[in-house]
């Protein structure tokens, strides 16, 4: 199966067109209209000064369920603008485990990606843990902070061999251990919170990601003049 893509004639011609229609679609203002279900789902672009709305920028009356009225939602925005969204974002807070108090909104937070996994300690509490694997063992610490176990580095050779001495002799017993993912980066799951509540947590990022269905770049075939001509036209079928 072959994808079609606009090369860059192509993709300049539709840049055009989009632009001619949109200048027939929307109407410039320089003093905005009541929100009404008159205008509601008109959009504008405001050409004015007006310490309300930007000059600039477009906005689309829409009805506030919430707030049980009519208002002018800004569609787009400037770079300032832009840079006040994200001042006001706050940080990156590092946490254990999503809190159910004190959620704050303008935060990201994160959270380690843990899995359980058996491993081997001298019983004593929080001592390094050490996982088996075709090399030797892999040496976790634990942190205080977090309260699972991070990976702290690969242990091969002779090391590995009084490593698993210890095991034979009863030394290190199994166990097993809450641990930090194995990864060097992207270690941590990214939330942020919608309203505050244990109910508002949105995951918006994670490392598990599956491309198989994406489209690859040796799929992909040039549209050709003719059929832009009859998408415009309204006629092109893939």
């Amino acid at each position: 199966m072959s994808y079609k893509y606009l090369n860059a004639v192509g993709t300049n011609s539709v840049i055009s067109e989009i632009k001619t229609r949109l200048a027939t679609k929307v109407t410039q203002v320089t003093t905005m209209d009541t929100a009404s279900v008159d205008n509601l789902g008109s959009i504008v672009l405001f050409t004015g000064t007006s310490n309300d709305y930007s000059t600039g920028a477009f906005y689309q009356s829409v009805y506030d369920e919430a707030a049980s009225e009519y208002k002018w939602a800004q569609l787009s925005y400037n770079k300032a603008e832009v840079d006040n969204i994200v001042s006001s974002a706050g940080h990156f807070v590092v946490v254990k485990e999503l809190p159910t108090t004190n959620i704050q909104t303008n935060v990201i937070y994160l959270i380690p990606k843990v899995s359980t996994l058996d491993a081997y300690t001298n019983g004593t509490a929080q001592a390094d843990a050490y996982v088996a694997t075709d090399a030797g063992f892999d040496k976790y610490v634990y942190s205080s902070t977090l309260e699972i176990y991070q990976f702290d580095s690969e242990v091969t050779g002779t090391d590995a061999d009084a490593i698993q001495a210890d095991i034979d002799g009863g030394t290190l017993t199994a166990t097993t251990i809450t641990a930090e993912s194995r990864q060097t980066r992207n270690i941590k799951d990214e939330y942020i919170n919608l309203d505050g509540t244990t109910t508002g947590w949105e995951k918006i990022g994670d490392t598990e990601i599956d491309l198989s269905d994406y489209v690859r770049n040796e799929d992909l075939v040039a549209i050709t003049d003719t059929e832009l001509a009859a998408m415009w036209a309204g006629t092109y079928s893939a």
